[in-house]
């Protein structure tokens, strides 16, 4: 094997099929509201998980590797989603304010992200069942919308809370 191994070409595939699917980076936020830059962050996310063709192809090495866990690309993993965990861990830090404590940030990053994923977990036909109508860009942007909303009244909410 010119990578070695089949584990080795396993991480490398890995490696490639990521970096094809990195969509649109996120805009400056200096002067962009954090409850916009997560607006753009889920839509983001949806449109990866959503892709097809070429950028698809990270989304069905995922899928695998969730239904069959290999071990082999827990460190790549890490290395891959690191950037834009750091993102999303910091526009809602943004909108909890600075006191939020380390868990209730982890907790809706988890909620966020996890809203986004079952797009890429249902099958499509099921999902369109589950929404009984096609899934169609123009749906797939509602959603987005929608999942930006409930987010963002459920960051507010738990910012709220006691500790």
């Amino acid at each position: 094997y010119y990578f070695g191994d089949k584990a080795t070409l396993y991480v490398e595939a890995w490696q490639e099929a990521y970096e094809k699917r990195v969509g649109p980076e996120f805009p400056e936020t200096d002067n962009v509201e954090p409850e916009e830059q997560l607006r753009f962050f889920i839509h983001s996310l949806i449109q990866h998980f959503t892709a097809h063709g070429s950028r698809g192809e990270f989304t069905r090495l995922y899928l695998m590797e969730l239904a069959n866990p290999t071990g082999l690309i827990s460190n790549l993993w890490h290395k891959l989603i690191e950037p834009r965990r750091q993102v999303l861990l910091g526009i809602i830090r943004d909108i909890m304010g600075a006191t939020a404590s380390d868990e209730k940030v982890l907790f809706c990053e988890i909620s966020i992200v996890n809203q986004c994923r079952a797009l890429l977990t249902i099958r499509r036909s099921d999902l369109e069942y589950l929404l009984d109508q096609p899934l169609s860009p123009d749906l797939i942007e509602r959603l987005g919308d929608h999942i930006a909303g409930f987010s963002l009244a459920g960051i507010k909410a738990v910012a709220e809370q006691k500790p």
